[in-house]
């Protein structure tokens, strides 16, 4: 399974939002990744970028990949949690793609009986 790991770096303002949508969106077009963990910095950790996160995740469920946040911000995985309680989001990076594996690793619900593919 492979998987992205974007980090965002730097401070996203309300003009810079759809932009940094738009440039991860074409990361996934452009690699089709099994899953996308999105780093949120504490100097990134802005409304704004919370705001592009979960438009991603809505926009990685459409597309079928595993989205999952890590931060080491605790008001801002209160606040992503808050808005989406189903995006996983984790202090770590580490637990983040641990998590997006196991979503991925789920390939079908047959009569009560998940299936899990190993590798």
């Amino acid at each position: 399974m492979v998987g992205i790991v974007v980090q965002i770096l730097a401070p996203v303002g309300p003009d810079r939002r759809a932009d940094l949508t738009r440039e991860i969106d074409l990361l996934i077009g452009a690699y089709r990744p099994a899953a996308l963990v999105i780093e949120l910095l504490p100097e990134a950790a802005t409304t704004a970028a919370v705001s592009a996160v979960l438009r991603l995740q809505r926009h990685g469920g459409e597309l079928r990949i595993p989205v999952a946040v890590a931060t080491r911000v605790g008001a801002v995985r209160h606040l992503i949690r808050a808005n989406s309680p189903s995006l996983p989001v984790h202090a770590a990076v580490g637990d983040a793609l641990w998590v997006t594996r196991i979503m991925g690793a789920v390939e079908r619900e047959d009569g009560g009986n998940v299936s899990i593919e190993s590798s």
